[in-house]
């Protein structure tokens, strides 16, 4: 008895040291559980952003931004009509092959929990399409300043939409179709599902329920911001410093 004693003792100073030696924040919230698992369960993480930001002293990033400029606006005199001499509309992009009109379907015409859920997660028709991803392409340097995590900033769930985004950018790119009006659509696109995100997230957002109500209101704030970065950074020819002017709109 004795025995079984000391060692319960021993055991409860030893918990109790342990605890006291970790920081406050060392242990993880439910909601940070949460975010890490959503991450973890990307099946096709990318190695690099598709949105790239430059710094002051990168040349080598200021330069291909520079050749894909050009290769934009060649892109867009060349790409005024598709083999059916139709011009290529920004609300209904055109589309010649399987890839291309999967591709239109999956970020126009599909719910985004549908696209996640039977398109993204279980590779539909890859390849050819890529759905490669790196999340939101907030700057980590930006991200760290504003302490935001860039996929859910401020407890926001905006991952998902930016898997779509991402899918639009890279297969667009991929099928040559990266115009600056298609770009505009996918834009569009991608704050369309920023905002159903957040009236999913407070779907009890009305006067009876104020609590619901700002918070939707502050979401909806965040998401425009979001969609201003991708039409401010999107086309490239984007440095830090102006994505740092633009998130202070939303800080708390």
């Amino acid at each position: 008895m004795f025995r079984r004693n000391l060692f319960r003792l021993v055991i409860f100073a030893t918990l109790t040291v342990s605890s006291q030696a970790l920081p406050a924040n060392s242990i993880p919230s439910d909601i940070e559980l949460k975010y890490a698992k959503l991450k973890a369960e990307n099946p096709f993480p990318a190695k690099e952003p598709y949105i790239h930001i430059e710094n002051a002293n990168d040349k080598p990033l200021a330069t291909r931004r520079f050749l894909d400029t050009l290769k934009s606006s060649s892109d867009l005199i060349g790409a005024g009509n598709d083999k059916d001499n139709k011009p290529r509309d920004v609300k209904d992009p055109s589309c010649s092959s399987d890839a291309e009109c999967w591709t239109n379907t999956a970020i126009f015409n599909t719910d985004l929990n549908d696209f996640i859920e039977n398109h993204r997660n279980k590779g539909l028709n890859s390849p050819p399409l890529i759905y490669e991803s790196d999340g939101c392409s907030v700057p980590p340097e930006v991200a760290k300043l504003f302490k935001i995590d860039k996929d859910f900033p401020y407890g926001y769930e905006f991952l998902n939409s930016c898997y779509r985004h991402d899918f639009g950018y890279r297969n667009y790119k991929a099928q040559d179709r990266f115009t600056p009006g298609n770009r505009e659509r996918i834009d569009k696109q991608f704050e369309e599902d920023l905002l159903a995100q957040c009236k999913s997230q407070f779907p009890k957002a009305n006067i009876l329920h104020p609590d619901q109500f700002f918070k939707k209101k502050w979401c909806d704030t965040v998401a425009k911001v979001y969609y201003k970065f991708v039409r401010l950074c999107g086309g490239g020819e984007c440095k830090v410093d102006e994505v740092v002017n633009l998130f202070k709109q939303i800080v708390h």
